[in-house]
C-alpha cells in the first residue's frame, strides 16, 4: 500500500517518521521533519521536498537506498547519515551541521549549497558534487578508531572549498591532499595532520594552524592574508 501527502498538503512531523510496511510518497509536496527519517520499505519523491529542522542534538536519516529530489537542511542541530544518500534536485545545508558519518553521497545532477558545515570522515566516496565555493566549510575528523589512519581530502575542481577545516578525533591521523588544492576561504588545521603530499596549495583566505602541516618540500604554498604555519 502507499501513503502519500495529500495534493495541496504541508506535513509537519514533530517526531520520527518511520516507514516499515508499505511506500511512503511525498506526491510532490514538502514535509518538515524534527526527529529521524528511518526507511526500511520504500520511500518515494515524487519531486517533493524533505525539510530537517532539528534545532539541537543529532537527528538521523536512513534512507533505505531510495534517492531524494529536494533536502533543505535548516535545523541548527546536526543531520547525519545512517547509509548512503542519493540526491537528484537539491540540496541545501542552510544550518547546522551535514555529518556523511562515513557514508557515500551522490549527487546525480543536483545543485548544492552550504551556509554552514559539511562533515566528513575522508573516507566515502562524493560522486556528482558540484563545490558550493562561496560560503560554508568542510571539516575532515577520521574515524575517531585510534592510531594513525590516512584519510584523502577530496577534489572538486579548480576551487575545491570555502572553508576547509582539519579537526581529526584522534591527532595522529592524518588528511592528504590528492591534488592541488585551492580554497576561496580560511584554512583551519585545529587537530591532526594536513599532509600536501607533494601537491600545491593556494589559500585565499587565512590560516590558522593548531595541529601539524607536513610538507615534502617539492610543494608550492601561497598564502593570501594572514597566516599561523
Amino acid at each position: 500500500d502507499t501513503v502519500q501527502v495529500a495534493p495541496l498538503g504541508v506535513v509537519t512531523v514533530a517526531g520520527n517518521l518511520t516507514i516499515d510496511n508499505g511506500t511512503f510518497s511525498l506526491n510532490s509536496r514538502p514535509l518538515t521533519l524534527t526527529g529521524n527519517f528511518d526507511n526500511n520499505d520504500a520511500f518515494t519523491h515524487a519531486n517533493g521536498t524533505i525539510i530537517f529542522n532539528r534545532a539541537a542534538g543529532t537527528q538521523t536519516l536512513d534512507s533505505g537506498g531510495d534517492p531524494f529530489f529536494n533536502i533543505t537542511h535548516s535545523g541548527l542541530g546536526t543531520l547525519q547519515l545512517a547509509d548512503d544518500l542519493t540526491v537528484t534536485n537539491n540540496f541545501s545545508n542552510n544550518a547546522g551541521t551535514f555529518d556523511l558519518n562515513g557514508n557515500d553521497w551522490t549527487m546525480t545532477g543536483a545543485g548544492f549549497s552550504n551556509l554552514n558545515t559539511v562533515r566528513l570522515q575522508g573516507d566515502e566516496t562524493i560522486t556528482g558534487l558540484t563545490q558550493d565555493i562561496n560560503s560554508g566549510t568542510w571539516e575532515y575528523v577520521g574515524d575517531g578508531g585510534g592510531g594513525s589512519t590516512n584519510f584523502d581530502a577530496k577534489d572538486f575542481g579548480a576551487t575545491d572549498y570555502f572553508n576547509l577545516k582539519i579537526n581529526t578525533a584522534d591527532p595522529a591521523d592524518i588528511i592528504r591532499l590528492q591534488n592541488p588544492t585551492t580554497t576561496a576561504g580560511m584554512l583551519s588545521v585545529d587537530s591532526g595532520i594536513f599532509n600536501l603530499n607533494s601537491n600545491n596549495l593556494t589559500v585565499i583566505g587565512t590560516v590558522s594552524n593548531n595541529g601539524t602541516i607536513r610538507l615534502r618540500g617539492t610543494e608550492t604554498v601561497t598564502l593570501s592574508k594572514g597566516n599561523d604555519i
